[in-house]
């Protein structure tokens, strides 16, 4: 009898020291492991989207063409002459705000003749303005400006009827029926002389140009010769020979190119 009593004790004994085992508590959390893999699976759909939105955007703006041609702007105009196609004039829409402040360093004097070459990125668009597009029906909105310079001989794409050159460049002389234009710039004088482009005159081998500016009250005549002459500082050659006569008594002589014809 005592020998079963005993057992039974060696028994219960062994239970009560038997460690008791955790069940895992059940929980609506999901672990550190899965909430990162979650959280990188939605960082990745973010990036996913964004670069999309990027791809479109660099998709939009790989519509922009360089153009090249001939910008002038003043209070009431803002145009550029494109020079692969010299007719067609646009109105400038200027994004990037740099087109005027440049434009304004080429000139001590204000004029709405002023006009420069210009090299710029941008788009071809409709002119949203009904005022401006009845003259301007086409716009050319700027992206990026890549160069501006002062027209010269080199540079302007738009074709010209002659341009004259001074003794080391000591003045320039443009005719451009293009621009409907003839510039005289004598920078020495610091002075500019503008006048309407009018179709020229022959007479004993001379070709006479005369216009006439009734704002400055000033008048000018062009006579080219077609013959070798030499720049006296350069030494450069070319085909015609210029001279240029304003208001009668400043006198200007030089050689000259003729430019290509459309």
């Amino acid at each position: 009898m005592f020998r079963y009593i005993f057992i039974v004790l060696i028994l219960l004994s062994a239970c009560k020291d038997k460690p008791e085992e955790k069940v895992p508590e059940m929980t609506d959390s999901v672990s550190e492991t899965d909430s990162l893999s979650e959280s990188e699976n939605v960082r990745s759909g973010d990036i996913t989207s964004d670069s999309a939105k990027t791809d479109s955007t660099l998709s939009d703006k790989s519509n922009s063409e360089i153009f090249e041609g001939i910008f002038i702007t003043n209070l009431n105009t803002k145009t550029f002459r494109d020079c692969r196609y010299p007719d067609s004039v646009y109105w400038v829409s200027d994004d990037t705000k740099k087109l005027e402040g440049q434009y304004s360093k080429f000139f001590e004097e204000k004029s709405v003749y002023n006009s420069v070459y210009v090299k710029v990125k941008g788009e071809i668009e409709n002119t949203e303005n009904t005022g401006i597009s009845e003259n301007y029906p086409r716009t050319l909105r700027v992206s990026e400006v890549i160069n501006m310079e002062r027209k010269n001989q080199n540079n302007n794409c738009v074709p010209y009827d002659f341009w004259g050159i001074g003794t080391g460049n000591s003045w320039t002389l443009l005719i451009s029926r293009y621009e409907n234009l003839i510039e005289l710039i004598v920078p020495g004088e610091k002075k500019t002389y503008y006048f309407f482009y009018n179709d020229p005159t022959e007479e004993d081998g001379l070709i006479i140009y005369k216009s006439h500016n009734l704002v400055q009250r000033y008048n000018i005549e062009i006579r080219l010769r077609k013959e070798t002459c030499t720049d006296a500082k350069s030494g450069k050659q070319y085909d015609y020979a210029i001279y240029a006569n304003v208001n009668g008594d400043q006198v200007y002589y030089g050689c000259a190119v003729k430019g290509k014809q459309k």
